[in-house]
This record gives C-alpha cells, sequence and structure tokens, in this order.
C-alpha cells in the first residue's frame, strides 16, 4: 500500500468511523450517553477506528444498515460483528465445512485462502489426517483472514481443475450384480454402436 493510498484509507476511516458514531448517537441518545459519557469524542473517534480496521467498505455498510435496524444499542465489538455478517468472507467453521465437502468432491470452488490452508494443514498432518486437523485448520484460517483483512482484500476462488488426478472412489463391491458373459458382451456392442 503506497504512502497515498493509506492516507486516503485513513481519511476515509475517519469519515466512516463519525458517521458510524453519529448513527450510533442518534439511534439510542440516552444510551449513548450513558455508556460513553466519560470518553472523548476523540477517544470514540479512534476507538471506531480500530473496531473498523480491515473491514471492507461494502461490510461497513452492511453494518451501518443493520444497525439501523437494531432495537438496542450495539458496543463497538457487536458493531464489528454485524459488519462481518456481511459474508464477504467465511467464518472458519464455514471454511472448514467446505474443506470437507471439497476433499469428498462434493464442491469443486472454494475460497483460495481456503484452499492455501488446506494444502498447509495437509503438510502438517498428512493426507489421511486431513479430518482430525479441524483446530489446526480453523487458527490458520482466521489468522490468514485477518492477514487479508489488513490488506482490505477482498476472497478470491480457487476452482478444481478439470483435469483433476483427483477422483471419487466409490466402493461398488457391496452390490454389484454378476452378469453371464454373453449379456456383457451384448451389452458393450450395443453401448459401442449408441456412442458411434
Amino acid at each position: 500500500v503506497s504512502e497515498l493510498d493509506f492516507l486516503i484509507m485513513q481519511n476515509t476511516h475517519l469519515i466512516l468511523a463519525k458517521k458510524i458514531l453519529n448513527t450510533m448517537s442518534a439511534l439510542n441518545v440516552k444510551e449513548f450517553n450513558q455508556m460513553y459519557a466519560n470518553r472523548s469524542k476523540d477517544e470514540l473517534i479512534q476507538f471506531m477506528i480500530e473496531t473498523i480496521d480491515g473491514l471492507l467498505e461494502e461490510e461497513i455498510q452492511y453494518g451501518i444498515s443493520r444497525l439501523c435496524k437494531e432495537q438496542k444499542l450495539v458496543n463497538f465489538g457487536g458493531f464489528r460483528k454485524l459488519c462481518e455478517s456481511a459474508g464477504v468472507w467465511q467464518s472458519p467453521i464455514e471454511a472448514w465445512e467446505d474443506v470437507l465437502n471439497y476433499e469428498k468432491n462434493i464442491i469443486h470452488k472454494i475460497q483460495l485462502v481456503t484452499y492455501e490452508v488446506m494444502e498447509r494443514v495437509k503438510t502438517i498432518h498428512n493426507q489421511e489426517y486431513l479430518y482430525i486437523a479441524r483446530s489446526t485448520f480453523m487458527d490458520l484460517y482466521a489468522k490468514a483472514v485477518e492477514k487479508q483483512r489488513s490488506s482490505y482484500l477482498y476472497p478470491k476462488y480457487w476452482e478444481r481443475p478439470v483435469n483433476s488426478k483427483k477422483r471419487i472412489s466409490i466402493d461398488t463391491s457391496h452390490n454389484r450384480v454378476s452378469m453371464p458373459d454373453k449379456v456383457r458382451e451384448d451389452l458393450a456392442a450395443i453401448l459401442k454402436k449408441s456412442c458411434r
């Protein structure tokens, strides 16, 4: 991030922090004044800037719209949770579910950070032990998303290559039916003709 971009970002955060605080105080004047009476306006602005740090503008706008629907005063941490509920980034639990589904070949597209963390966890716990590596994955994923958020990046996606060597292995031994050789040959001939 260049110095100019950093200054613009700081100014944007300052403007947004003031907007959020004005909205919070306008919606719940009495509660707001009681809760933050011993804090200066500059302190509150600084707290709000720290609260929204790493959030995308889309998430902040979503948080503001949700804030307007709340019946009670939302504190700073609560406001951040409202913003994060915009769903731009997955929670660690949602990412873990995607990993499991990706490994089972149920889905073929996951967030790039999810894929990268999954591959890292595989090297730590070996391929076979991915399913017991849940807590390692969630810790690493939370850190990776925090790093992406601090750079104000949107999620990118990873899609399984079409020619992937990974195949679904289905055990069909329990439902095999024996077929006479003549029937098998006739069926193969019919299939060859239909594929021409």
